[in-house]
């Protein structure tokens, strides 16, 4: 919270992103996004509300869990062996969710060694 003050302090005096961000130890773009919040919402105390609510809200569940991981594991040890974008299918038509790719070779990657063919 006190770096968003001395940002904005320093905002309303003209000094350039770069060197705020440099002086108070954070990104260029952190210091973009606060300049830009400082047009939107026009004073600092209605920002600090609006980023101290934001703050408060429940976080994103895991995409990826423990029966998630478990269930690809035994697909493809189940089917001897097979590739991800099987896996994907019977993940749908067995228990009905939908997975990336990508995501269920990341979970391959946990327990198997995995190699281009």
């Amino acid at each position: 919270m006190t770096k968003i003050t001395i940002a904005w302090e320093l905002l309303e005096q003209g000094i350039s992103k770069s060197h705020i961000a440099n002086h108070l130890g954070v990104s260029r773009w952190t210091t973009i996004r606060w300049s830009q919040a400082n047009q939107e919402h026009g004073d600092l105390q209605s920002f600090l509300e609006h980023y101290q609510q934001a703050k408060t809200g429940s976080r994103q569940k895991r995409k990826t869990d423990a029966i998630l991981k478990r269930r690809i594991w035994s697909i493809r040890e189940k089917h001897h062996q097979c590739c991800g974008q099987k896996i994907q299918y019977f993940l749908e038509k067995e228990y009905d969710s939908q997975v990336n790719v990508t995501t269920i070779y990341k979970v391959l990657s946990e327990k198997y060694r995995l190699r281009s063919k």
